[in-house]
């Protein structure tokens, strides 16, 4: 049994590195093939025992937020994205309303009750950042985009968690407190910010006399975990605080000089990055195989794939008004618009959010056989949509700098686009 665990392992490396090359080739995304093969691995030949690995999903869930969330905020600059965030914060509630929205009233149409298919609609609302993060960074799109993007797959994850967790102790209770939710996100906000950017700016002080030492990256990580853990531990958002830590990081070289000039910079770049790559690269490739691995196909009746497939489609409308919506004030983002709105596959939240109402005596029929079958749906849909934007449109639709000014014109942006 031991000799087939290790091999599995070897195997899933394997996998995980074919589909990577898969993707830079072809552009079809890896996450749902990984996806795929977990459920081969145990629904379908029993080799992993789900009923085992089920209770694990809050801990890998974590881990791998963590590090992707770390590996995204690397990848990303500082100063654009406080440029961004502005835009980013319209965005995220743009989108999530609308899919609330959407997905509230096909739930309620199919007969759900309205506080079941509001909860529905809050847990479907957010975006996967573990996905996100992770593909965008790869994609033929302007930096803009990517910053948006990612931005708001790790802002919704506090709109999704308190929200749910708020409409299900309204639920429980019978009984609706306004000003507690407002509170509740609001400090998620601000404690998981302060705290990211506190300890990373501390960070790069300690980081000074150690990154050049063996095992510095590792204290660096080490460090990450403890930040996401203590900022959980008091109810407000890692993920946001993670994102900001590694944003951080990833500027540090600018910061350094801002702070102070004459300290020699230091910047996550050569080994330290390469070795990070790595870490990612391994994390993220068995917790889509364990999502794959944990789900019941037993409980993909013909009622529940109906009502999977509606939701799925409402959600996708609400998104593309949200869009739409949003392009026609942020006209930079138009020719981005078809990715923009297929870009919204459901993870981790709703995966552990699915389970937490009938943990807090709260039962919702059917509540986590949608979730999942909605969650496959929209990762295949990102999948898709990802593949065909990136054989048909990615090419032409990457900005580039114009020659000269004067073929811009002078009202008009210096970013043309190529046809």
């Amino acid at each position: 049994m031991i000799e087939i665990s290790i091999f599995l392992i070897g195997a899933i490396i394997v996998a995980g590195f074919l589909g990577n090359y898969l993707f830079e080739r072809t552009k079809i995304p890896d996450v749902l093939l990984l996806m795929l093969l977990g459920v081969l691995l145990g629904p379908v030949l029993k080799i992993a025992d789900p009923a085992f690995l089920t209770p694990l999903a809050p801990f890998f869930g974590a881990l791998a937020l963590v590090i992707i969330l770390f590996d995204g905020g690397l990848n990303l600059n500082l100063f654009k994205v406080l440029g961004e965030l502005a835009p980013a914060t319209l965005f995220t509630l743009m989108t999530f309303v609308a899919a609330v929205i959407a997905v509230t009233a096909a739930a309620s149409l199919s007969g759900w009750n309205f506080f079941h298919a509001l909860l529905l609609g809050i847990i479907l609302g957010g975006t996967a950042s573990n996905f996100v993060i992770a593909v965008v960074a790869r994609l033929s799109v302007s930096t803009e985009v990517k910053t948006l993007l990612s931005l708001e797959s790790a802002i919704n994850d506090t709109l999704t968690i308190v929200g749910a967790i708020a409409l299900t102790g309204v639920i429980a209770t019978n009984s609706v407190n306004l000003q507690s939710v407002s509170n509740s996100i609001l400090g998620a906000f601000t404690i998981a910010a302060a705290a990211g950017a506190i300890v990373g700016l501390v960070w790069l002080k300690v980081m000074a006399h150690f990154h050049e030492k063996p095992f510095g990256y590792m204290l660096t990580l080490a460090m990450m975990f403890m930040l996401y853990a203590g900022v959980e531990s008091v109810k407000a958002n890692g993920a946001i605080a993670v994102l900001l830590f590694g944003l951080i990081m990833g500027s540090s070289k600018q910061l350094q000089r801002m702070l102070d000039g004459n300290q020699k910079p230091i910047e996550f770049e050569g080994s330290l990055r390469t070795f990070h790559s790595e870490i990612s690269f391994f994390v993220r490739t068995f917790f889509f195989v364990y999502l794959g691995v944990i789900l019941n196909l037993d409980q993909l009746t013909i009622g529940v794939l109906g009502i999977s497939f509606l939701v799925f489609l409402a959600a996708l409308f609400g998104r593309f008004l949200a869009v739409s919506a949003f392009a026609s004030l942020a006209r930079h983002t138009q020719p981005y618009r078809f990715l923009m709105t297929v870009m919204s596959p459901r993870g981790l939240a709703a995966a552990v959010l699915a389970g937490m109402p009938a943990a807090m005596g709260v039962i919702v029929p059917y509540l986590q056989e949608t979730v999942f079958t909605a969650l496959v749906l929209t990762n295949a849909m990102a999948t898709v949509g990802i593949f065909y934007y990136e054989r048909n449109r990615g090419k032409s639709s990457v900005p580039r700098e114009s020659p000269s000014p004067r073929t811009s014109g002078i009202h008009r942006p210096k970013i043309v686009y190529r046809r």
